[in-house]
C-alpha cells in the first residue's frame, strides 16, 4: 500500500498489517484451523500475478505455493548414547513412534521427505494448526522425550550440507532459535543410528552465538526442553557475529545469517505486506561481514555453510561472490555433496547475473478539489526500479548501494552454480539458499 492509503487506513483505525492480512474469525474447536493458518490470500495473490504481463506461466507454481500455509515437517533424532540401556530405550521409543505414525502415513497425512536417506525426515501437507489432534499430541510427546525435532525443511539443510564428524568443534554464528545448533550437536557428539557411526573417545562441542541476550536465553530454554542427552557439550556466546573471537580455529561454521526472510512468507504473515527491496539491500553488507568472519574462524580444511531463508541474489550469490573475492584464494566454493548425492534431492543452481531493485514512491496523483481524505484520490504510485550496475544505481540516487551487490567480472568466473536454491514448489516448503565453502589456506 502507498503511504496515502496507509494514512487513510490509520484514520479508520486499521493498521497496515491488519489491512494486508485477512482477520480470522474467533477461534473455536471448529474454526481453529482457519483462524491460525498463514495469510489466506492464495486466490488473490495468484489472480494478481496471473494478470501481470511480466509473469510467465512457469512462475505461477511458485506464487501458488508461496500463498498457501506452510506444511509441518519433522525429523527423527539419531541415538545419542553409547550406553546400552539408554541406547535400547531410544530404539524402543523410535519404534513406538514409527508404529503410531504408520496410521497417519497410510492415510497420506504424513510422508517421508523424498531425499531422506533412512526415512528420518517427514512432512505433512497440513500446517501445524491443521494437524489432527492425535497427530499433534504424538509430535509433542516425542519432541519432549528427544526422539524427534520439529524443524522446517530449509532449516535442516545447512547441517546436512556440512561434512561433520564425531568430535568436531562447530560454531553457529547466529544460533537462535537453535534448531541448527541442536542438529549439529547430534552430529558431532557421537550420535548414531541415522547413518553416523560412533567414534569412541571423541566428543564434539558446539558454540552457539547470538547478538541478543533474549534470543540466547530462548535458545538455552529450547535446548533444555529438547530431551538431548549431550547438552553439556554446548557453549554459549553473546557477541556480534562480525566480532566473534575463538581461542583456536574450529572445524566447521554454520553461517545462517539474518536476512529479509522473503522465503518465509508461508510462515510469517508479516513478511509479504511489509516487504520492499531495501529489506535485503540493507542487510547485504552485514551478511558479507559475518561470512568473511566465519571464513577467518574455521581451520584449514574446515567448512563454512552460508545460508539464508531469502531467495534474493543480493543476499545470496552477491554475498558468496564477494566473500570469494575477499578471501584471495584462501577459500573455495565446493559442491554440496551431502545433498546433491542424495536420491530425490532437487535444487536450482546459483545464478551468475542479476539486477538490484530499489523502491521509490513515484509521483503523486492529486485532486485538489477533494483533498487528502477517505474519498479523495490523492495517492502515491509505488515504483520498483531495477539497476543493472552499481553506476546506474549511483546515477539514479539509490540509497545504501555498495559495489558488491552487483555481479562483476569475478562473478562470471566464480563457480556460483555450486550454490543451491530451494524453490517452495520443489518440496512444498519455504524458500532457502545455501553455499558450502572449504578453507584452503590461511590468509597471508
Amino acid at each position: 500500500m502507498s503511504r496515502a492509503t496507509k494514512r487513510r487506513r490509520k484514520k479508520k483505525g486499521v493498521s497496515s498489517e491488519e489491512a494486508a492480512v485477512p482477520k480470522p474469525e474467533r477461534a473455536t474447536d471448529m474454526t481453529r484451523d482457519a483462524a491460525n493458518t498463514a495469510p489466506r490470500v492464495s486466490a488473490d495473490l495468484v489472480a494478481a500475478v496471473s494478470s501481470c504481463s511480466t509473469i510467465r506461466p512457469h512462475q505461477l507454481p511458485f506464487f501458488d505455493t508461496m500463498s498457501k500455509p506452510l506444511p509441518t515437517t519433522f525429523r527423527l533424532r539419531p541415538n545419542q548414547s553409547k550406553m546400552n540401556d539408554k541406547n535400547d530405550r531410544h530404539v524402543r521409543l523410535v519404534n513406538n513412534f514409527l508404529q503410531q505414525l504408520s496410521t497417519f502415513q497410510e492415510s497420506g497425512i504424513v510422508k517421508p521427505i523424498p531425499f531422506s536417506v533412512e526415512n528420518e525426515m517427514f512432512q505433512s501437507p497440513l500446517s501445524k494448526y491443521q494437524l489432527p489432534e492425535p497427530l499433534k499430541d504424538l509430535l509433542i510427546e516425542y519432541s519432549q522425550n528427544g526422539v524427534l525435532a520439529r524443524q522446517e525443511l530449509g532449516s535442516m539443510l545447512p547441517v546436512i550440507a556440512l561434512p561433520l564428524r564425531t568430535g568436531d568443534c562447530v560454531v553457529d554464528m547466529c544460533a537462535a532459535p537453535g534448531s541448527k545448533t541442536m542438529q549439529a550437536l547430534e552430529r558431532c557428539c557421537g550420535a548414531h543410528g541415522v547413518g553416523h557411526k560412533v567414534e569412541s573417545g571423541k566428543a564434539g562441542t558446539v558454540l552457539a552465538n547470538d547478538v541478543l541476550e533474549s534470543r540466547l536465553d530462548a535458545l538455552r530454554s529450547a535446548v533444555q526442553r529438547s530431551g538431548l542427552l549431550s547438552t553439556e557439550r554446548i557453549r554459549y556466546s553473546l557477541v556480534d557475529a562480525t566480532q566473534l573471537q575463538l581461542s583456536r580455529p574450529c572445524d566447521a561454521v554454520i553461517c545462517d545469517v539474518p536476512c529479509s526472510g522473503d522465503g518465509t512468507c508461508r510462515k510469517d504473515v508479516h513478511i509479504l505486506p511489509m516487504w520492499k527491496p531495501s529489506s535485503g539491500n540493507t542487510l547485504h553488507s552485514t551478511q558479507l561481514a559475518i561470512l568473511k568472519r566465519s571464513l577467518e574462524l574455521v581451520k584449514v580444511g574446515g567448512y563454512v555453510c552460508y545460508s539464508t531463508c531469502s531467495l534474493n541474489p543480493v543476499e545470496d550469490e552477491a554475498v558468496v561472490a564477494a566473500a570469494l573475492v575477499s578471501s584471495a584464494g584462501t577459500a573455495e566454493l565446493v559442491e554440496i555433496t551431502g545433498l546433491t548425492h542424495r536420491k530425490g534431492w532437487i535444487h536450482r543452481q546459483g545464478v551468475h547475473w542479476w539486477e538490484v531493485a530499489d523502491y521509490t514512491e513515484g509521483k503523486v496523483i492529486e485532486d485538489q478539489s477533494l483533498g487528502d481524505d477517505d474519498d479523495g484520490h490523492n495517492d502515491e504510485i509505488p515504483k520498483l526500479t531495477w539497476y543493472k550496475t552499481f553506476d546506474d544505481a549511483m546515477e539514479g540516487g539509490m540509497d545504501g548501494a555498495v559495489q558488491s551487490m552487483w555481479p562483476g567480472d569475478s562473478t562470471k568466473r566464480a563457480p556460483l552454480e555450486r550454490c543451491a536454491r530451494l524453490w517452495p514448489q520443489d518440496y512444498n516448503s519455504g524458500g532457502f539458499f545455501l553455499a558450502l565453502f572449504r578453507k584452503m589456506k590461511q590468509m597471508d
